[in-house]
């Protein structure tokens, strides 16, 4: 409870951010004015809390013959900017993780009504899963996320350092960008695209990779951002074991898959679910 509280309490920054016409996420309002989110009112909105606290169950397709199970406690719908251009960017969880300026308007009541949903829905989560494994974030949202599911959960072991989000240097030094695949895939237009991955790159402000640059999400698959631990005191902990795939959101999806070929190309897990705070956008 505490966390969460200070989630919210905290979320506060003075950078800027792009403005969006039209964001909904259930049972929370986005205003652009004021770069505020807070909890619906269930009177006039007809929106009812007891009606929508439950998780959103979807598919990930990893490859084309694969996907996995996708819980995630809120439902996210479209969000477009004023040019009517469909967008990712997440004033919902920008106020989470305290950045670009968003805050939650939110009473200490109010708090209190989104902690209880927030703990209802979790308490719906299957408690099967006998392993949980964190994805790398910027933020520290993924490990206040986990506290709470790993109570709803019990799974016998946590995992947070098995993933390591790799720094742009790193990245560049180690030559982590896969150019053979690029000039199979692009040809002739191999160099423009490399070039707008390396602008991507210098447009990046401090040390840590920050997929939110590159432009085109689809050049995400070229670039490895995210190494994984092979150790094997964890193969107890993994192989043929279910597995709960911790991330706050599902952008591109490529995280996810990198921490899934992570875990794939040195374990044999029994099942992987990922759960997620916002649904995939649709």
């Amino acid at each position: 409870m505490k966390s969460l509280q200070q989630i919210l309490k905290e979320s506060y920054n003075n950078s800027n951010a792009n403005e969006f016409d039209n964001y909904i996420v259930e049972g929370l309002n986005i205003n652009v004015n004021d770069k505020t989110v807070s909890l619906t009112d269930t009177h006039d909105k007809g929106i009812d809390f007891s009606l929508i606290n439950n998780p959103v169950y979807d598919k990930y397709k990893y490859d084309k013959y694969k996907e996995y199970d996708v819980i995630s406690i809120f439902k996210r719908t479209q969000l477009t900017d004023t040019n009517n251009v469909q967008r990712d960017e997440n004033p919902f969880i920008y106020a989470l993780k305290n950045k670009n300026g968003w805050k939650f308007k939110i009473t200490d009541e109010e708090i209190n009504k989104y902690i209880r949903r927030f703990l209802e829905i979790c308490k719906k989560i299957n408690s099967k899963y006998d392993t949980i494994i964190i994805t790398p974030s910027s933020s520290n949202l993924n490990e206040k996320f986990m506290k709470v599911i790993s109570k709803q959960v019990n799974a016998d072991k946590v995992i947070n350092e098995y993933f390591i989000k790799l720094s742009k240097e790193e990245i560049i030094d180690d030559d982590l960008i896969d150019k053979e695949q690029l000039r199979n895939d692009y040809g002739n237009s191999y160099e423009r695209v490399l070039e707008e991955i390396n602008r991507s790159f210098r447009r990046m402000k401090g040390r840590s990779f920050e997929a939110k640059y590159i432009i085109n999400k689809e050049y995400l698959k070229y670039i490895k951002y995210i190494s994984s631990n092979n150790d094997e005191n964890l193969r107890q902990y993994i192989d043929n074991k279910d597995i709960l795939l911790l991330d706050d959101t599902i952008s591109s999806g490529e995280t996810i898959s990198q921490c899934i070929d992570g875990i794939l190309s040195n374990f044999i897990p029994k099942s992987i679910t990922i759960i997620t705070l916002l649904s995939k956008l649709k």
